[in-house]
């Protein structure tokens, strides 16, 4: 799978739990809260790490977008943070409402991505190098962080590094605690 099908996969599948959450009983809203701080905690890392270093690299003209991207994944970590620290409240109002705020701001993200980012970048490479960025990122996914960390800097060393520090940590809490892959 090319990176930009498995990132745009990747979209659909945290729609697919905001959609969750948004319709779930507490148990649902609950499960489906874990999930988007998962899933999105993983997608940012492998995004931020492979991703939009190479396209910065190969794809010249479309650096603004990627620093827009980086900026948009900050503000999303900081209320995927909250959302975390707070995951016993899911069930309340002032949770649906920091949970609809990260919604839009995903919306927002994905929307710019795959109308402009994902077809500049499409036209720009091979498939063949789209398939190799792919598969550094499906491998990558098994040792990503599962839960944001908005002071760990969007710089690919930092990632390799404290990103997997951080993912040994986060998988250890995860098992700790029972929340498992969604």
């Amino acid at each position: 799978m090319d990176a930009i099908e498995l990132l745009t996969r990747d979209h659909r599948a945290v729609e697919e739990l905001f959609s969750q959450f948004d319709g779930g009983d507490d148990e649902t809203r609950r499960s489906a809260a874990e999930g988007v701080i998962r899933e999105l905690s993983i997608h940012a890392a492998i995004e931020e790490e492979f991703f939009y270093p190479m396209v910065k690299k190969e794809v010249p003209d479309a650096a603004g977008m990627v620093d827009h991207g980086i900026e948009e994944h900050q503000e999303a970590k900081q209320v995927l943070a909250k959302l975390d620290e707070t995951i016993d409240k899911s069930h309340t109002k002032a949770y649906a409402e920091k949970m609809q705020r990260l919604q839009k701001l995903i919306a927002d993200h994905v929307e710019e991505e795959e109308k402009e980012l994902f077809p500049t970048v499409r036209e720009a490479l091979t498939k063949t190098r789209l398939n190799e960025v792919g598969t550094l990122m499906n491998k990558a996914k098994a040792a990503a962080p599962t839960r944001p960390h908005p002071n760990v800097p969007a710089n690919p060393a930092v990632q390799a590094v404290a990103g997997k520090a951080a993912a040994v940590v986060d998988r250890m809490r995860d098992a700790v605690s029972g929340r498992g892959e969604s």
